[in-house]
């Protein structure tokens, strides 16, 4: 394309070039002709003035002769036939009056003499003009021969570059639309990259994400072989019953300290089975319906707004399990979740510093 571009720009100027020439070659030949219908006019004015000069020598002439014949009557009353004086016939004359033809002889010579160098200068200066006048139009023809010969072949070179120059722009148009075609197709597949790009990032987070959840899967099933000893397994979950007695919040503490949490109920089997493990490891417990060992509900940040500890759940979207009409706050200091053996499991809400036995659970599947 830049080629193209180049030739048209080179072809462009040499077209200018050729313009500028011929235009100058024109210009001169006018100058030419000019110049010499300047020196034909100086010329017709120098022939008239030659001519007036003519006359006026003519009219001179007949003077001199005039002044001739006074002058030869004055000295002889008789008329002579010709204006020729012989001294023999002057020898009766006087001095004064042979010094007045002499004089005028003398002077009638001088004026002839410079009229004579006048009319062979006039004669000189009108060939000197007529040769310039030759050369000119000598020169004038050559010039005019020489542009006859160049115009037709400007002219030619002129055609070719204006062929040359449709070619070139029809050629360039051809490229634009070509480029604009190009163009358009890159911006698609620009288009398309990026949103090929958009998807490869997708697909990328989605082989993490899907690699992430592979390696929890694994280790869940590693985690699935078997719970920790004195941990019991439940539908993808090991609990674990204290064999000693904490407060609500060290009761939570400790469950975390093993990577678990207090329990936390989903179902009523879930209730069933933590109920059979407690009462296969402690059979003894109290007759009154409220004993019983920590779960994960509390209302201790805002009251009545029970919150399982360990997923930060809601008690009350989920699965509920109160024995009516608990939780009642009993004396406004009831705010953690028990468990009650008498109850099969439902829930009561005691006096969270208690010490109290507890369950922990640990989630495998996550």
């Amino acid at each position: 394309m830049e080629k193209i571009i180049s030739l048209y720009l080179i072809l462009t100027f040499t077209e200018l070039f050729l313009c500028l020439v011929l235009s100058e070659r024109i210009n001169y030949s006018s100058r030419q002709t000019q110049r010499i219908t300047n020196t034909e006019i100086r010329l017709d004015s120098v022939a008239r003035d030659i001519a007036v000069f003519r006359l006026d020598i003519l009219q001179i002439w007949e003077h001199l002769d005039q002044l001739n014949i006074s002058c030869l009557k004055n000295c002889d009353s008789s008329s002579l036939p010709t204006v020729e004086i012989n001294k023999s016939e002057l020898s009766a004359k006087t001095d004064h009056e042979m010094r007045l033809y002499s004089a005028f002889k003398l002077e009638k010579k001088a004026v002839r003499n410079i009229l004579h160098k006048i009319d062979n200068n006039v004669t000189n200066f009108q060939e000197q003009i007529l040769a310039e006048m030759r050369a000119l139009q000598e020169s004038h023809a050559s010039v005019k021969t020489k542009l006859n010969d160049k115009v037709p072949k400007i002219e030619k070179s002129s055609e070719g570059l204006k062929s040359l120059d449709k070619y070139t722009k029809s050629v360039l148009i051809k490229q634009e639309a070509r480029i604009e075609s190009l163009e358009k197709e890159m911006n698609r597949y620009k288009t398309a990259f990026e949103t090929t790009k958009e998807e490869l990032t997708s697909v990328k987070f989605t082989l993490m994400e899907l690699e992430e959840f592979k390696e929890k899967v694994l280790n869940n099933l590693y985690k699935l072989s078997d719970c920790p000893s004195k941990w019991h397994k439940f539908s993808g979950s090991c609990y674990y019953f204290s064999t000693s007695t904490s407060n609500w919040t060290e009761a939570n503490t400790n469950c975390r300290k093993e990577g678990a949490h207090l329990v936390e109920y989903d179902r009523i089997d879930e209730v069933e089975f933590v109920l059979g493990l407690v009462l296969s490891v402690e059979k003894a417990w109290s007759e009154s319906k409220y004993a019983g060992f920590w779960a994960g509900g509390s209302d201790i940040d805002k009251e009545g707004d029970w919150i399982w500890s360990g997923s930060g759940k809601k008690v009350d979207t989920g699965f509920v399990n109160w024995y009516r009409p608990q939780p009642d706050d009993y004396r406004g200091k009831e705010d953690c979740m028990m468990s009650c053996i008498k109850l099969q499991g439902q829930w009561n809400d005691g006096w969270c510093p208690s010490k109290q036995r507890y369950v922990c659970e640990k989630t495998l599947l996550v």
